[in-house]
């Protein structure tokens, strides 16, 4: 993995540690986590230089978004949800792409930002006191970057995803560049914990790791979830251990059990591009809804219908932003409905994530510099 040193003007015979690219963030600040609340100690961020220069190549890092798409706009700290719909047979949370920010995103004040794990609970805790039965999904990319600290972050998403009650979670591309060991442990299921994640198409080492579907009874309704990584991914897989298959010949199977057990709403999770997540829906018939982790910025504010296919499609936005509701009914008329939600101040801190947050953080500590991968090394003036 390359590094680079980090020199400080502010201390030029200091010595200073050499920083591995996953501890940079957007802003080019180096961090050892999310930043912590005012008044905290910083035990979860380490920002090593203020002056810090770090040379790296972000030839892959997704596209940075204007500073003012990470900012809360005062409709968004103050959105009402669902105020006019009926009643729901069951709803679909919809999250995805991650990308590593646990906690709320950008440079602008808590009060400003939008995202984090702290906020989603709190939410998925309101949408659950209507008395709704609430089925979070994900797209995947809960991880960025490769090395020990995503590694710590996927697991404390895990852990998360687990008490937040999420019953399908797809593996997104970067999710599988962390080791194959961390997948099996934190991914896989064990006999007294079922995982979130399964996949249709990928697996690690043995075919049949992941399951290929899950089936959800929820308000007299039989949902079918299953999920796929995009062909435009397979390129990408850098690890032996990971096994893909094509997208369409897995799918078919999977529409055919759901037909066989009686499914009667299907659910794609889709970490494909828009244009590959439609392509799907159209050459599998059978799918209601797809979530695609395509797309860039925010979510669109309703469901794209997909030309050829009688699905509809929603997005999932960046950095955890945004989450989405999608109520389903036996209605003919209108079967579905959707919003958008941004994941703002207006949800506040959940205690019990707060709680995961800070054993994330002794993991971090117990790591230290060289189990995070940071090395110190003397100055580049050769004065220390």
């Amino acid at each position: 993995m390359p590094s680079a040193s980090v020199a400080s003007k502010e201390q030029p015979g200091a010595v200073v540690p050499t920083v591995s690219p996953e501890f940079v963030d957007d802003d080019g600040r180096v961090v050892l986590g999310n930043g912590p609340d005012a008044g905290e100690a910083p035990v979860a961020e380490q920002v090593v230089s203020k002056a810090a220069i770090v040379a790296l190549d972000n030839s892959k890092a997704p596209r940075a978004l204007p500073v003012e798409a990470n900012v809360a706009t005062a409709a968004e700290r103050n959105q009402t949800i669902a105020v006019d719909w009926p009643v729901p047979q069951a709803v679909l949370f919809v999250s995805g792409q991650q990308h590593g920010y646990i906690e709320p995103c950008g440079c602008t004040g808590l009060e400003n930002q939008k995202g984090g794990l702290i906020r989603r609970d709190t939410l998925l805790k309101e949408l659950r006191e209507r008395g709704w039965e609430i089925i979070p999904v994900d797209v995947g990319n809960q991880v960025r970057r490769i090395g020990r600290q995503p590694e710590l972050k996927f697991q404390s998403t895990v852990e998360a995803f687990r008490t937040m009650g999420y019953r399908a979670a797809a593996l997104g591309i970067d999710d599988l560049r962390l080791s194959s060991i961390e997948l099996i442990q934190m991914a896989g299921s064990d006999g007294l914990n079922e995982s979130p994640f399964l996949s249709a198409n990928v697996s690690i080492i043995d075919e049949s790791f992941f399951p290929s579907l899950r089936i959800i009874e929820a308000g007299g309704r039989r949902i079918g979830i299953t999920a796929v990584l995009g062909k435009e991914h397979e390129s990408e897989i850098q690890s032996r251990d990971i096994l893909y298959f094509d997208a369409v010949e897995k799918l078919k199977p999977v529409v055919q059990q759901f037909e066989q057990e009686g499914c009667d709403f299907k659910v794609l999770l889709a970490h494909a591009s828009i244009e590959e997540s439609a392509e799907l829906a159209r050459q599998v018939p059978g799918f209601d809804l797809v979530v695609t982790a395509g797309g860039f910025g925010e979510p669109t504010l309703t469901p794209e219908k997909i030309e050829g296919s009688q699905a509809v499609m929603v997005q999932v936005g960046t950095k955890g932003m945004y989450g989405g509701i999608v109520g389903i009914y036996a209605d003919a008329e209108q079967p579905i409905r959707y919003q958008k939600i941004a994941i703002s101040s207006q949800f506040k801190d959940s205690q019990r994530m707060l709680e995961e947050f800070a054993r994330y953080q002794r993991r971090l500590a117990d790591a230290g510099f060289e189990g995070l991968g940071l090395t110190f090394t003397a100055h580049p003036t050769g004065r220390t």
